[in-house]
């Protein structure tokens, strides 16, 4: 339970960095996606219902701020999550390349599936300019984030899990 409150904490601070900060911290006009970084990390680190459970939440927090359809990112974010919950047993605490991936993969598609949604079905058809103006910028730049987050949200993770107390030494008489 712990941990679902601490990822919702997470998750409204994001979107809350993402949309009021986010004018400042982009790069050449392009703000990186800190919404999809979540179902990727936590997906990686702690499995596929993690990475569900982070991909809805912050796909709805995402699709209220946004004016893209509404669920379509939380749907998005949920298969992502799913996706990179699949490594779990992969996971090594040093090991960076998996959700690197999966972030550049993730955000790929989740930018090609909205240019579809939003601008080829509005006539737009000039998928080329918006990849490399927009999607291409924005999939290194969350990359770039993702790769800052990873270290922090992993030394989080042990501190959020009931049953990882006896690992960690915080083992006390009540939790026998």
């Amino acid at each position: 339970m712990k941990r679902k409150i601490v990822e919702l904490i997470i998750i409204v601070i994001l979107i809350a960095i993402q949309n009021s900060l986010g004018r400042v911290i982009s790069l050449g006009g392009v703000m990186p996606n800190l919404m999809i970084l979540l179902p990727v990390i936590f997906g990686y680190i702690n499995g596929s219902k993690e990475g569900i459970f982070t991909g809805f939440f912050a796909g709805l927090a995402y699709d209220a701020y946004s004016a893209n359809v509404f669920g379509y990112s939380a749907l998005c974010f949920s298969v992502i999550g799913y996706v990179s919950g699949l490594f779990y047993l992969k996971y090594e605490d040093d090991n960076i390349v998996l959700p690197a991936l999966f972030t550049m993969i993730g955000d790929l598609c989740f930018e090609t599936g909205s240019y579809f949604g939003n601008f080829m079905l509005h006539n737009d058809l000039n998928y080329g300019f918006y990849l490399s103006r927009i999607i291409v910028p924005e999939m290194l730049y969350s990359t770039l984030i993702m790769l800052i987050l990873i270290k922090p949200l992993c030394m989080l993770n042990p501190h959020l899990n009931s049953k990882d107390k006896r690992r960690l030494g915080e083992l006390n008489e009540r939790d026998i």
